[in-house]
């Protein structure tokens, strides 16, 4: 794995627990951490790794796929914290889907999903935060619907399935989910403002809500015991369709978060909405961080050591981004070390200027600059790609400046 930066002679789980810890402290004073779980595949022998959803992208049939879930801390307001938890495993039945269902808990993906819940979970505790979990539509699985009965976390799962739910004792009638969730009066409206897709340019989608109780039905296929978990669905869907190509927004969620007005079904939608801030950190993880085209991924110490601290670049890069966006004027300071701004200082060969007089946007700027963006364009706009290239580049700086200190 080819990178600038250098592989600290540290064992790989002691730099993840650090790093997670080191996340956690900044969740001090913060009742609540949302907290976007993603997973991505990387094909250790081919590239691109252009899927950020599970899937293998480029592999040939039978190419085994490292799988990498990883959980960002975001503050109620959406700024991101950095890493709480990452976990690593090898997909070696790729395609085998079918045979899923003859599976023990332990031996499905599902197991490791649950597996990091289970560790970002004890870690958030303590430091007095309580977790709330978003999971996409690769969550909706009935091990990780079980975790909704924790009352020490909230958890929202984005339904990819029509489950069927307790029968509705008015009709006695079985009935599915979007149905029932479907014909509830409207609580309001809201509007999203939706990201950049491939062919899709920044659009604002106006959504009405709808949210009930519902006991949803998750089986488990191999002992065919049928789980009931009581949740709250909450039913986002664009009001007006969008242009004639664009997908509509509609998401079913599933939450453990009391959810009965409008004001707590916006917060279950705005709390899942970070969800596009984790998969512009993946995207700028696997694309933008540093990474050689001819990279490749082992599953050994050092690669993982490497791609957990490339992620926790991408992370700050996106925390950068919204900082400058938040307060300009604020002090760099607020995010950079002393020895960080005398690094960057010293790469633009100007000795009047001072760290303490340098605002955040000033050193992103810079930082962008550093990671190959033109001064033209760090004027005009930022990117968390240059941001995270500048942090890797900034990093064997402040080192050399940090020895020159101590001879």
């Amino acid at each position: 794995m080819n990178s600038t930066m250098e592989i600290p002679e540290l064992d790989a789980d002691d730099v993840a627990a650090a790093t997670f810890a080191a996340t956690a402290q900044r969740c001090v004073g913060t009742d609540v951490v949302i907290i976007a779980v993603d997973g991505a595949s990387l094909n250790p022998t081919e590239r691109p790794w252009n899927r950020a959803d599970g899937a293998r992208g480029g592999a040939s049939p039978g190419v085994r796929a490292i799988q990498v879930l990883t959980a960002v801390g975001m503050h109620p307001d959406g700024t991101p914290l950095g890493l709480l938890g990452q976990g690593w495993w090898i997909r070696t039945e790729i395609g085998a889907s079918k045979q899923a269902r003859d599976r023990d808990p332990e031996e499905k993906e599902t197991w490791h999903w649950l597996t990091l819940l289970e560790s970002v979970r004890e870690l958030c505790y303590a430091y007095c935060s309580r977790p709330w979990f978003q999971l996409d539509q690769a969550g909706d699985a009935w091990l990780l619907l079980l975790a909704a009965r924790y009352e020490d976390i909230y958890l929202t799962i984005r339904a990819a399935h029509n489950r069927r739910v307790v029968a509705d004792h008015i009709t006695e009638e079985p009935i599915s989910l979007w149905p029932i969730v479907s014909r509830e009066p409207s609580l309001g409206q809201v509007s999203l403002d939706l990201p950049a897709e491939p062919g899709q340019p920044l659009r604002t989608a106006t959504v009405e809500l709808r949210t009930r109780p519902v006991t949803v039905k998750a089986k488990n296929k191999k002992t065919n015991r049928v789980h009931l978990i009581d949740v709250f669905a909450v039913l986002a869907r664009e009001v007006e369709p969008p242009a004639e190509g664009v997908e509509p927004l509609e998401w079913m969620l599933l939450t453990n978060r009391p959810t009965a007005g409008l004001d707590e079904a916006c917060a279950v939608v705005l709390a899942y909405t970070y969800r596009w801030t984790s998969d512009t950190i993946l995207k700028t993880w696997k694309a933008g961080a540093g990474l050689d085209p001819d990279t490749t991924l082992s599953f050994d110490g050092d690669s993982r050591t490497l791609a957990l601290l490339l992620a926790s670049l991408a992370v700050r890069a996106q925390r950068l981004l919204s900082m400058v966006y938040e307060d300009p004027d604020r002090p760099a300071l607020d995010e950079f070390t002393a020895d960080e701004l005398n690094a960057l200082i010293s790469t633009r060969m100007r000795p009047d200027l001072h760290r303490d007089t340098i605002t955040i946007a000033q050193a992103a700027r810079w930082l962008a600059e550093l990671g190959g963006t033109s001064t033209r364009e760090a004027a005009r706009s930022l990117d968390s790609f240059a941001l995270s290239r500048g942090l890797e580049l900034l990093e064997p700086l402040d080192s050399a400046l940090q020895e020159l200190r101590r001879s």
